[in-house]
């Protein structure tokens, strides 16, 4: 299979992947609601929230694994293959030992992480045992994710992930619409389905790669220790990420409780993170370029695909935000239709969507600094930002009355400091200044975001959506007036035609790989 062949299958399936969640999503999300409450549903999302935190217990090894993989396959050595391969093997067993013997029979302490009624307890910790079983024995795996990525077979993770959603969705209605409304039994569904796709992936790296067998001397110290090397650079940024995907509804939940853990992870998370995972499939594709041209003393190159990744980027969050942000109300009303009280937060859907378009005005600065391995300086700015969120949220729920809407304010505030250094840095990087930036990549794209808005208004004054295809049809009329301003006015020719050219160019070679983590 020729390298566009697997670029292209590798992105398809990405995006694919991506799609098929968010639909997953749209149908379960309202679904389990409906049957469990809000309260048990905020309490598995708690419990989620505080097992999602030790999956910083894998400080990166998977992504070293991918990395030195793909440099050891391009040469051919299928021996030093089977040392990274089983060295990442063995060194995943102790987060997983950690889990299984120090966090487990720690589990009777989640009551006092989070605020629960008594008759929560038990369910509490039932959630927590299996949710902590779950990722203990996923660490293992990611060894073989980052084998298959590394061979660029990332289309086959994605297929086995398209499939154990879909599964594990089935699974849950049956569960929830014939046998018990009890919220352990969708924990015990998902954990057995993510087994089972950890097990598929073991399988195909056995099946397929010959070099693939135990051998006590393929553990070696040096592997280990170039592993980690390189895991380490990214480790604050890993640790950043997850922070801040989970911070807040830790917060709200030892404050506020579970039931408005589940209001604002339902209105205010579900969408954003539609848009921001789009985003990041997009810029994502912006790091092996970036490292290609680095390595050759191009920073023209780099320069122009900053501009111009930033740019479509924003765009593209922006056309994807302003409908959904335009028709908040009718869509919470057709979408949680079991919840109808839910629509009073349709302000909090539209706030949290457009928050989120301020946030990924960072996106390609983002991977022009991954790509030119400058991670330490992300990982600091990351984590200050998390830090300062966690402060401000905790400020604005303890001694104002805004409650959730206090939530987002402290986010925007990190957001604000967040994306302010990273864009200023990356444009410094480059040589470009910031106030060009500012005005090409942040405030230009901008602008069919607004005209979408304002056309989903308008509309709504003479006709709103009472089901879910009408509601499709007026927003995408209300994103394609935006999508043509853009087309014919915001972007030219030229941009797209240099963008296309940067981003088709190879992959880096084992040499960029090398001066990659060298600098690092």
């Amino acid at each position: 299979m020729n390298q566009k062949t697997l670029i292209a299958l590798n992105t398809a399936a990405s995006y694919g992947r991506q799609g098929v969640r968010l639909l997953v999503n749209l149908a379960l999300v309202p679904y389990i609601l409906g049957k469990v409450g809000e309260d048990t549903y905020g309490v598995l999302l708690n419990v989620m929230a505080i097992t999602g935190l030790l999956a910083i217990l894998d400080i990166g090894v998977s992504g070293a694994v991918e990395r030195y993989i793909a440099r050891e396959a391009a040469l051919g050595d299928d021996r030093a293959c089977r040392e990274y391969w089983l060295t990442s093997f063995v060194a995943y067993l102790l987060p997983s030992a950690i889990l299984l013997l120090v966090v487990m029979p720690a589990s009777p302490w989640i009551e006092h992480m989070i605020r629960l009624d008594p008759s929560q307890h038990g369910t509490a910790r039932s959630l927590t045992l299996i949710a902590v079983a779950m990722l203990a024995l996923g660490f293992p795996a990611n060894a073989y994710r980052g084998v298959l990525r590394g061979y660029q077979r990332g289309f086959f993770i994605a297929v086995v992930e398209i499939i154990t959603d879909v599964v594990r969705a089935g699974l849950i209605v049956v569960t929830l619409h014939y046998w018990t409304t009890n919220i352990v039994m969708v924990m015990a569904v998902t954990a057995v389905t993510t087994i089972a796709s950890n097990f598929a992936l073991v399988v195909a790296v056995h099946w397929h790669y010959s070099w693939a067998r135990y051998q006590r001397a393929a553990v070696r110290r040096d592997r280990f220790g170039s592993i980690l090397r390189f895991s380490i650079a990214s480790f604050m940024g890993q640790v950043a990420f997850m922070l801040n995907v989970h911070l807040h509804r830790l917060l709200i939940g030892k404050i506020l409780g579970p039931a408005d853990v589940a209001v604002y992870y339902t209105v205010a998370i579900v969408f954003r993170d539609m848009i921001e995972n789009l985003h990041l499939q997009f810029t994502g594709t912006m790091i092996a370029p970036v490292a290609k041209y680095q390595a050759a003393d191009n920073l023209n190159a780099v320069r122009n695909l900053l501009l111009l990744g930033s740019k479509y980027g924003l765009i593209l969050a922006g056309l994807l935000a302003a409908p959904i942000a335009a028709f908040a109300e009718p869509l919470l009303r057709i979408w949680l239709h079991r919840t109808p009280e839910y629509v009073q937060y349709a302000p909090l859907l539209a706030a949290s969507v457009l928050l989120s378009l301020m946030e990924l005005s960072r996106g390609a600065s983002h991977a022009v600094l991954v790509g030119m391995a400058r991670l330490r300086f992300l990982g600091v700015v990351n984590l200050v930002a998390v830090a300062l969120d966690g402060i401000l949220v905790i400020i604005f729920l303890e001694y104002t009355s805004w409650r959730l809407y206090g939530v987002l304010a402290a986010t925007g505030c990190a957001i604000l400091f967040r994306r302010t250094l990273i864009n200023c840095y990356a444009c410094r990087t480059v040589s470009i200044p910031p106030h060009r930036f500012f005005l090409k990549c942040v405030v230009w794209p901008l602008i069919p975001a607004a005209i979408s808005l304002a056309a989903g208004w308008t509309i709504q004054r003479w006709y709103v959506p009472t089901n879910m295809l009408e509601l499709l049809v007026t927003g995408t009329a209300a994103g394609g007036i935006g999508l043509l301003f853009a087309i014919f006015v915001t972007v030219t020719r030229s941009e797209r035609a240099e963008l296309l050219s940067i981003l088709r160019s190879p992959r880096p070679t084992t040499e960029t790989i090398d001066t990659e983590t060298s600098e690092r």
